[in-house]
């Protein structure tokens, strides 16, 4: 086949133009990305610090130093009732001298960080002010709440789960009530064994977790705090 010098020309001078456009596409769809805020967080022995109180709703990127002598972690606490139990987000295992980042989205409201040197109990706490309007925030779900009710017996296992399933996309409120002896620990899983939510649940109590169900697949409803883990599948489609 033969190709004549100006077929070969004007793909010469088309080449520069055809990468000009690409550039400029890519460079376009990029601008669109919402900026994210950054929030320094020093974390020792006894305190636990944040350089911004306030912040605008979005994806924030918590990054944290451990200025300790203990090994910590550090959650992100939203608000469920009057206490701060609903784990929004966390990051564990941060040696002393480590520093680790720790990405979210967080909608307006109130929150609590959470610095646990010895990666125990309530930990030392932070308040955080998300502002912004719930309804133009990209990340708030406007699906409609439905409340499935669980409970947690002696045995730490969960009832009240047969037959549940949800649908992509669902806003679920998982209502818990431990009858087990002593505080337990409701933790839900995302199909790729991610942390999507956890609260802790006093005996005799019920807790309430909230969670936009944004994965197909398989998520596990664990209890924690027993004399062993219990898992309980729950679908999602």
């Amino acid at each position: 086949m033969l190709v004549s010098w100006k077929s070969t020309a004007i793909l010469a001078l088309a080449a520069p133009a055809l990468l000009l456009a690409a550039c400029s596409s890519s460079s376009e769809e990029g601008s669109t990305s919402a900026a994210v805020t950054t929030i320094a967080v020093n974390a020792t022995d006894t305190e636990c610090t944040l350089d911004q109180a306030t912040i605008a709703s979005g994806p924030v990127n918590f990054a944290v130093t451990n200025s300790g002598s203990q090994v910590t972690e550090v959650y992100v606490y939203g608000q469920s009732g009057d206490a701060f139990t609903t784990v929004v987000s966390e990051v564990e295992n941060i040696g002393p001298g480590i520093r680790r980042d720790m990405s979210v989205e967080l909608a307006p409201g109130t929150y609590e960080i959470a610095c646990k040197p010895g990666q125990t109990g309530d930990g030392i706490r932070a308040s955080l002010t998300v502002t912004g309007n719930a309804s133009q925030n990209p990340a708030a779900s406007t699906a409609a709440l439905r409340a499935i009710a669980l409970g947690i017996n002696d045995a730490d296992t969960l009832t009240g789960l047969q037959g549940q399933s949800a649908n992509i996309e669902e806003k679920i409120e998982f209502e818990v009530t431990n009858s087990a002896v002593a505080q337990r620990i409701f933790e839900v899983k995302r199909p790729d064994g991610s942390v999507a939510g956890e609260i802790e649940i006093e005996s005799g109590k019920t807790g309430d977790l909230t969670l936009d169900l944004d994965v197909a697949g398989t998520w596990s409803l664990i209890v924690e705090g027993g004399a062993t883990e219990t898992a309980a599948d729950f679908s999602v489609s």
